[in-house]
C-alpha cells in the first residue's frame, strides 16, 4: 500500500509516462514509490511510528477517524505561533511530501544510467541535455515546507504520537532547505 500514487506526480513534480497504462514506466514508478515511501516514512517518523501508520492503513477497512487517519488525510491544528494551520496529509495531490521525496530520488537516480561500458548520460536525438538541479531544488524545498507543517502538526498533538522522534540527526536533511 502506498499513500503516493502516479496521480500525485503533477505540476512541478511531473513524471511523464508513469501512469499504469505505461507498463514499463508505470511499474518502475510503483517499485520506486514503494521503496522511497518506506524510507521517507521511517526517516520522518522513526521505524516504529512508520510501521504503526502503515499497519493502521493496510487493514481491510482503513480508519475513517483517529490519529492515523489524520496523518494520512490531514487535519487543522493550532501551530506553535497560536495560528490555525492545516496539515494536508499524504493523500492530497500537490501537497504530498512523500511524492516530492520520491520525485527527487527518481530524478537524481536517472540523470545517468549504468551500461556495460560504465556510467552514461542518455543521448537523445534533437535534444540538449539540461541539468535537473533547478527543478530538484524547488521540489525538495517544497517538501521541506510540507515537512515543517507535519512536524508542527505532530508537536501540537504530541500526546497522540508518543513514538514520534522529532527532528534528529537521522532525518535532519528532510528539514533543511537547499540552494540552487
Amino acid at each position: 500500500m502506498n499513500f503516493t500514487q502516479s496521480s500525485h506526480f503533477v505540476g512541478l513534480i511531473n513524471l511523464p509516462n508513469t501512469a499504469s497504462s505505461y507498463p514499463y514506466e508505470g511499474a518502475n514508478l510503483v517499485l520506486d514509490t514503494t521503496t522511497y515511501e518506506s524510507i521517507y516514512l521511517s526517516k520522518i517518523f522513526g521505524y516504529k511510528m512508520a510501521k504503526d501508520l502503515i499497519a493502521a492503513m493496510l487493514v481491510v477497512t482503513p480508519p475513517t477517524s483517529g490519529i492515523w487517519f489524520d496523518l494520512a488525510n490531514g487535519k487543522e491544528f493550532t501551530d506553535s505561533n497560536g495560528d490555525l494551520n492545516k496539515w494536508l496529509g499524504f493523500k492530497t495531490i500537490g501537497f504530498n511530501p512523500i511524492a516530492n521525496y520520491v520525485y527527487d530520488q527518481i530524478v537524481r537516480n536517472n540523470v545517468t544510467h549504468m551500461t556495460g561500458l560504465g556510467t552514461q548520460k542518455p543521448n537523445i536525438a534533437n535534444n540538449t541535455a539540461a541539468s535537473p538541479r533547478a527543478k530538484l531544488t524547488t521540489a525538495w524545498n517544497q517538501m521541506v515546507e510540507f515537512n515543517w507543517t507535519l512536524h508542527e502538526f505532530i508537536e501540537a498533538n504530541k500526546a497522540s504520537y508518543p513514538d514520534y522522534l522529532g527532528i534528529t540527526d537521522a532525518n535532519r536533511d528532510l528539514y533543511n532547505y537547499i540552494t540552487f
